[in-house]
């Protein structure tokens, strides 16, 4: 019965991650200690183990194993954000004049030719890029950016909180206009915030052809 365990371990090169000497069964009939269960890893996992022992006080009723508790030093890897265009922050007027004039003064009125219509397209791409790169500001996220957030929010939240802080004011007061404007203030934010979260996941849903 034991060959089958000898032989994966030797095969795998597996290590008892549970420390020997430290029994994990008490028969209820007799009360004796034995050692049945185990708990193994692999050999270039077993330094990510920084305890592992049984715990008789979180013992079951009516139960004879021990629960075998274990904690793995795993730290969570993680992604460093790169920066990226922020074209919700971006001021579309701006970049419209932008590439308007970089347009009106490199694309020719007609097209003659496959030469010309594969010139023109490529002026265009260039002109995008240009305005883009001037234009549309560069956002460094923090691993914790909401990707759906937009200036519009900044300025709502901005708003809200100076409401807030004014109705706070005149709390002594609770017919005072600052607290209705404060009301109004946070179910519009609240309101452009579901609207926001919602136009950004559909938007991501039609980008990776999830939405028709």
């Amino acid at each position: 019965m034991i060959q089958p365990l000898l032989e994966v371990v030797d095969r795998f090169d597996l290590k008892m991650a549970l420390p020997p000497g430290i029994p994990t069964l008490q028969a209820l009939s007799t009360g004796n200690w034995t050692r049945p269960d185990n708990v193994w890893c692999s050999n270039h996992t077993a330094d990510l183990f920084t305890r592992c022992n049984t715990d008789l006080g979180l013992r079951g009723p009516n139960t004879d194993h021990l629960p075998i508790l274990s904690t793995l030093d795993l730290p969570p890897a993680r992604n460093i954000p790169k920066p990226y265009r922020n074209f919700h922050a971006t001021d579309w007027e701006e970049f419209t004049d932008k590439l308007t004039n970089l347009l009106s003064h490199s694309i020719p009125k007609k097209l003659t030719s496959e030469e010309e219509f594969r010139a023109a397209l490529h002026m265009i791409n260039a002109a995008l890029s240009e305005t883009i790169e001037a234009v549309v500001p560069i956002n460094n996220p923090y691993p914790y950016t909401k990707r759906w957030w937009s200036s519009k929010l900044d300025e709502l939240r901005k708003r809200k909180n100076r409401l807030a802080r004014l109705s706070h004011r005149w709390r002594g007061l609770p017919d005072h206009p600052a607290h209705q404007n404060h009301r109004l203030a946070s179910k519009e934010y609240a309101k452009a915030i579901e609207t926001t979260k919602k136009e950004h996941w559909e938007d991501h849903q039609r980008t990776s052809g999830l939405l028709i």
